[in-house]
């Protein structure tokens, strides 16, 4: 059964990228019954286009269930494209969209629309000219992208500032660090800002714009009406992440040079998204929604340098673990 799930997957030709569609309609079905349709109560970051994205999915239901598997789909079929042009595995899979896709779908709390759906497709949008950094001669435009592209973020949702600081961090990964190429990356950044604070300007809306740029960020504080199924599905996730860890040097050894150093840039990201959590006055379930980009990815990453057999159980065992959890829990109430 594994098998014939994953089989698909292994090809390396692009097209087999649109499966996804499938398979992210399949993890979504729980949302059906789960009554967790339309806006996300906990959205506590959600910034000035995550605010308009949640008014506009609490409209209709029908919305509420297909923008998340649409947000999931379009970024697990970039992912592939991204790692395939840059053999950011040990082979050439659909695996690390088809893993973003399951681990951005592991827990219920992931399915209400949220902002941090869209901010990770920015996210994903500034990886792409920022990886291009390896030995590229000039870094002007892909810095400036990758800032324009994590403007989009934070203006989605406030925690994403985050990933400014870590692609500051990531720059001497491939180039030496400046203070040219700093203001390159956060002129970018600025750019989208400036243009919205303009727009906000003009319409004598500026004070609301401003406020809401910083919303949710505060001393951390959690939020306690989690399901205890919701924590079942948390752990797994985080004992993933210590597998991905651990897995780094296993993985890398496997790599081209050039990988290498860009999948020292995911990692880095994965750190900076754990460290968000500092900046997040009200920590969820849904909240930590921010680390399933580079978790999904990398994830997905050491799934393709696994043996056939190996991969598949691990797979097919985690896709037990996510229906028992969306089963379970009605079996124990009746």
């Amino acid at each position: 059964m594994s098998q014939m799930l994953l089989s698909p997957f292994r090809s390396n030709q692009f097209s087999a990228s649109l499966l996804l569609i499938f398979y992210a309609t399949v993890l979504h079905i729980p949302a059906y019954w789960s009554r967790q349709l339309g806006l996300a109560a906990n959205d506590a970051g959600a910034s000035v286009l995550g605010k308009w994205m949640n008014t506009w999915t609490s409209w209709s239901d029908p919305w509420a269930l297909i923008l998340p598997i649409m947000l999931l789909f379009i970024a697990g079929v970039i992912i592939n494209r991204l790692t395939m042009r840059d053999h950011l595995g040990s082979s050439d899979t659909q695996f690390a969209g088809l893993f973003y896709i399951l681990v951005g779908s592991y827990v219920a709390a992931f399915f209400p629309p949220n902002s941090m759906q869209l901010a990770n497709l920015f996210l994903l949008f500034a990886l792409f000219p920022f990886l291009a950094l390896y030995k590229h001669q000039g870094a002007v435009v892909p810095l400036f992208w990758s800032g324009w592209w994590l403007g989009f973020a934070f203006l989605t949702n406030s925690y994403y500032i985050i990933f400014l600081m870590a692609f500051m961090f990531a720059i001497p990964i491939f180039q030496p660090i400046s203070l040219r190429r700093v203001f390159q990356l956060v002129s970018g950044w600025g750019a989208p800002l400036f243009l919205l604070f303009c727009k906000n300007y003009l319409s004598d809306t500026n004070d609301a714009f401003l406020s809401s740029l910083w919303n949710g960020v505060g001393y951390p504080g959690f939020y306690g009406a989690e399901g205890y199924w919701t924590y079942v599905g948390l752990g797994v996730l985080g004992l993933c992440m210590v597998w991905v860890f651990l897995a780094r040097g296993k993985m890398a050894s496997q790599l081209q040079t050039d990988a290498r150093y860009k999948i020292q840039v995911l990692y880095a990201v994965l750190i900076f998204a754990v460290l968000s959590l500092f900046l997040q006055q009200l920590i969820s379930a849904s909240s930590l929604q921010i680390v399933v980009l580079p978790l999904g990815v990398l994830l997905g990453l050491v799934f393709s340098g696994l043996e056939r057999s190996r991969g598949e159980s691990l797979h097919l065992l985690l896709l037990g673990v996510f229906v028992a959890m969306q089963l379970l829990p009605f079996y124990l109430k009746y």
